[in-house]
Formats: C-alpha cells, sequence, structure tokens
C-alpha cells in the first residue's frame, strides 16, 4: 500500500486529541498495516466531516464520516468514485425510480418526517430503500458510517458499519468536556466563524470562543433582527438584510450541480453566501447535529439524521469543507456513547445552559427562541414565493441545468 493512493475529502481529526489529522497520519491509522476495516477500533480515532478513498490494483475503499456530511458517490460497474457531478465525464442515465420516490416520499421536506407517528416502520423502510441511490442509474451515496471495499476483479461490494455510540468507555469524558475540547482545541490560532442565531446551540460555541478565540459571527434571515438588537456590541458578519433573496435564482444555479440533486437548497442558501463572501476564515463551527443527534440519539432517528444529512445536508458540508473547515462540535461520536441511554433532549439543553454560564453568563439574559420558531417563520414567508421550495423542485432544476430537460413541471 502506498499513501499516494489515498484521497482525503473534508477535514478529519483526531477525536481523542483534537487536532485535523494529514495525509500521513491517516495512512498510518488505516492502511499502513493493512488495517482490519471490518472492525470498529480501526476508525474509533477519526471524526469530523470526511470522506476517504483509496485505490488500488485490487480494490477500492470509500470510509465515510459517521453522519454522512461529506457523502461520496461510486459506480461499482464502472469502478469510479466522485463527490459530485458537476464533473460530467460520463453518460449518466436518470434513475426514475429515485425520481419518482423523491416525488412521493422525500419531495416536500425532511423536516415534516420528525412529526410522523410512525417514525419507526415507514421511515427505515424509506431511508433503507431510497435515501442512498442518486439521480442517475448505477451511481449510489456512501451511508453514514460506512466502508465500501469493491473487488475490482470481481466486482463484489462489501459494506461494513460501525455504530457511532459503541465507542471505548475508557476515553469517554463529560459531555461538556467533549464540546469544549472539540472547540477550543480546533480552533487554537485560528480565524473562527460561528453563524449565531436565537437558540441554545450556536450561543453555547459562540460562548466558548468568544474571550478565547479570535471569533466573528454572523446571522442571517428572520434571526439578523433578534440577534443584531441583543447582541449588539458583536458586529454581524452580514451587513445588509440577507432575507432579500435579490439574488437567490442565481446561487440556485451556480451551485444547483454541486448538490447533486438533493435536499431542499432553499433551507441552506446562506452557506452559499458566506462561502463566496467571508472565506478568510480558517474554521467555521456550527450548531449543526445537537436537537438532531444529542437530542435524539435513539436508533431509529440516527438512522434518519443520518440519511437527512446524507442526502440533503450532507452536501452543503460537503460545498463548504471545500473552502473552509467546517466542524459541527454536536456532531462527535464520544458525545453520543456519553450520553447513551439518557433522558438527551432535557440533557442537550442542560449541557448548553452548563457551558454558557460557565463562559459568558451574561448571554443567558437574553431570550432563546427555537430554531422552529424562527425557521417556520422563515420558510413560510420565502419558501413559498420561490421555485425551489421542495424536493421534487429543486430536483427538476438540478436535471434542467445538468441535461437541459424538465422532468415534472415547467419552472415556476
Amino acid at each position: 500500500m502506498t499513501i499516494n493512493n489515498l484521497k482525503i475529502y473534508g477535514n478529519p481529526y483526531h477525536s481523542l486529541d483534537y487536532y485535523f489529522l494529514n495525509k500521513e497520519e491517516i495512512f498510518i491509522i488505516l492502511f499502513e498495516n493493512d488495517a482490519n476495516l471490518e472492525t470498529i477500533s480501526s476508525l474509533d480515532f477519526i471524526d469530523g466531516v470526511f470522506s476517504l478513498f483509496y485505490e488500488n490494483e485490487d480494490y477500492l475503499i470509500i470510509v465515510s464520516d459517521p453522519y454522512g456530511l461529506y457523502p461520496l458517490f461510486y459506480n461499482k460497474k464502472e469502478l469510479k468514485v466522485i463527490d459530485s457531478f458537476s464533473d460530467c465525464e460520463y453518460d449518466y442515465k436518470i434513475n426514475n425510480e429515485y425520481v419518482n420516490s423523491c416525488k412521493k416520499n422525500l419531495d416536500k421536506s425532511y423536516h415534516s418526517a420528525l412529526s410522523a407517528n410512525n417514525l419507526q416502520d415507514d421511515l427505515r423502510k424509506i431511508i433503507n430503500k431510497k435515501c442512498f441511490d442518486s439521480p442517475f442509474k448505477e451511481w449510489k451515496i456512501v451511508q453514514p458510517g460506512c466502508v465500501v471495499k469493491i473487488n475490482k476483479k470481481t466486482k463484489i461490494e462489501k459494506s461494513y458499519y460501525y455504530n457511532v455510540i459503541d465507542i471505548n468507555e475508557k476515553y469517554l469524558k463529560k459531555p461538556e468536556e467533549l464540546i469544549e475540547d472539540c472547540i477550543l482545541f480546533l480552533s487554537k490560532n485560528k480565524k473562527v466563524l460561528v453563524p449565531l442565531s436565537s437558540g441554545y446551540d450556536s450561543r453555547t460555541i459562540f460562548s466558548i470562543l468568544y474571550k478565547n478565540r479570535n471569533v466573528s459571527r454572523y446571522t442571517y434571515g428572520k434571526e439578523k433582527e433578534f440577534v443584531d438588537s441583543n447582541f449588539i456590541n458583536i458586529p454581524n458578519c452580514i451587513e445588509k438584510h440577507f432575507i432579500d433573496f435579490e439574488n437567490y435564482d442565481k446561487y440556485v444555479l451556480k451551485y444547483c450541480l454541486e448538490m447533486n440533486g438533493m435536499g431542499d437548497i432553499y433551507y441552506k442558501i446562506h452557506n452559499f453566501f458566506i462561502q463566496d463572501n467571508y472565506l478568510n476564515y480558517d474554521i467555521m463551527f456550527t450548531g449543526d447535529g445537537n436537537n438532531e443527534f444529542v437530542g435524539n440519539h435513539k436508533n431509529t432517528l440516527h438512522l434518519y439524521y443520518s440519511a437527512r444529512y446524507a442526502t440533503g445536508d450532507g452536501h452543503h458540508y460537503k460545498t463548504q469543507a471545500k473552502k473552509i473547515k467546517a466542524v459541527p462540535p454536536y456532531c462527535q461520536k464520544r458525545l453520543l456513547s456519553a450520553i447513551k441511554g439518557k433522558n438527551s433532549d432535557m440533557l442537550r439543553r442542560e449541557i448548553c445552559i452548563n457551558l454558557i454560564n460557565k463562559y459568558n453568563s451574561q448571554f443567558l439574559d437574553i431570550p432563546f427562541y427555537s430554531g422552529d420558531e424562527f425557521t417556520k417563520n422563515m420558510n413560510s414567508n420565502f419558501g413559498h414565493e420561490f421555485s425551489y421550495n421542495t424536493k421534487e423542485k429543486y430536483l427538476n432544476t438540478f436535471f434542467e441545468v445538468f441535461f437541459s430537460v424538465t422532468l415534472f413541471y415547467p419552472l415556476q
């Protein structure tokens, strides 16, 4: 095995000592001694937003992060691995079965599925059957927390999964310590950006960084006025009110192929605005994953959220990770293992309040609002006004840009 055959996507970090791993370190951990990738132990030290791809004369190996935050695509027939369909060098054929499933099951919004009473059975079936297909035949998404190994001679594919909450307990710390260590160690000597909202998650991150690091914040949408007025001494990177979305179509069309036809682009459109305009930062910490994973760590919900990230939100992280180190500190294998079996929804807020109180107690005096309140308001205001407010409509745009064809109906 040679290190030249290893390709790293995103920014994996060491999950015990919290430093970003380079190519040489990844190679030693996983490949130098022909590590047994079927075991948890060989992947136990790696976390973050990443995918790994290794190829030699006998086989291909693809490793995904535990949450599908940097999803890759693979074609077993052609023995190819790509991170975006925007590099169009193949004769792609539309996967009509996938397209039809988008119209029936996953088209409207991933978020609405949370309120479903029959989450256990129906959602599991949908996730297992369709979530890891792609818009094109022969191409599949590497599932979260997965190793795919394809033998070049026989074309036999083997997938190995590891349980992201089954971590060696002797290395576990308290949840607060895990979050602190991740943020403070990875941000050392870096210029940091934090998307500060009105909720608990991002305020916790910002509180830890505020007096300890060179940190800036940005706030967009309906929360901008609230946060700007309550954090008046902390300037907002976004000076103008971004909710007007005057260049909305421009961003959709520019990043459409990067998104691989997945997810609701309007929900994350601000990501593209930020990465186009604020690339002079070294690292960005987001509150993503707190209510999704820490607050809902049971197996079925983890399966659901991993699918959501791999098929939608993960592609947003992918575009960011190409330009800035994007880290969601709540997405940690050891953090999930530390809260296993506890009342995690209550624990999530308790963790946040404890950390804010420790680092900047004055931030507790500012009211908290759940993301749902602002998000629903924001989505209801512009989600119906623009053409890309459902997966179906966005996928239609994707194919129109890709092939100059409209699958569902003419764009509005």
